[in-house]
């Protein structure tokens, strides 16, 4: 699979279907990140114009969305992230958060990046003069090249045009 990032504009990276995700427990310190896109802007930083990414989604503790296939699903505990999944109807990702089971429905779980690939794919941004920062929602600046990471550690293409 390969995704195209316009340098200047926006991709959402699911699909047209619809498809409810829902966790069967709530946990106060675990936090879902849903990724559904990329927005890559020029913005004016301390008096200079630079390029920014930004992961396009939401934050919640008590995941029941409605979301588009494909999406991207971050699952982030007190200790950092810890599951990542893809929106896909019918599969199932099972975790434990100490000691407790979780099953997130429609989502199939991936092979998160370790440190090593999230630094790789914030150098691939800084190659195409893209910083990963955005000033228009606290998480976005960590989470724009996990996501990413996250894609071509399970063999997603991904360029810049």
């Amino acid at each position: 699979m390969k995704i195209t990032i316009p340098l200047g504009g926006e991709i959402k990276i699911g699909k047209d279907k619809d498809v409810v995700v829902e966790a069967s427990d709530e946990i106060p310190h675990v936090k879902y990140y849903i990724v559904d896109g990329f927005k890559v802007e020029k913005i004016m930083y301390l008096g200079k114009e630079i390029t920014t990414i930004k992961a396009i989604g939401m934050a919640t503790t008590s995941l029941k969305a409605s979301v588009k296939e494909g999406d991207i699903i971050i699952v982030h505990d007190r200790y950092g992230i810890s599951h990542c999944g893809v929106v896909e109807e019918g599969a199932t990702m099972r975790f434990y958060d100490e000691h407790m089971p979780v099953e997130v429905k429609n989502v199939r779980e991936l092979r998160c990046p370790n440190k090593g690939e999230i630094d790789f794919a914030a150098q691939q941004l800084n190659t195409h003069g893209i910083e990963p920062v955005s000033f228009f929602g606290a998480w976005e600046y960590e989470m724009a090249p996990i996501p990413l990471a996250t894609l071509l550690a399970n063999g997603v293409e991904i360029r810049f045009e």
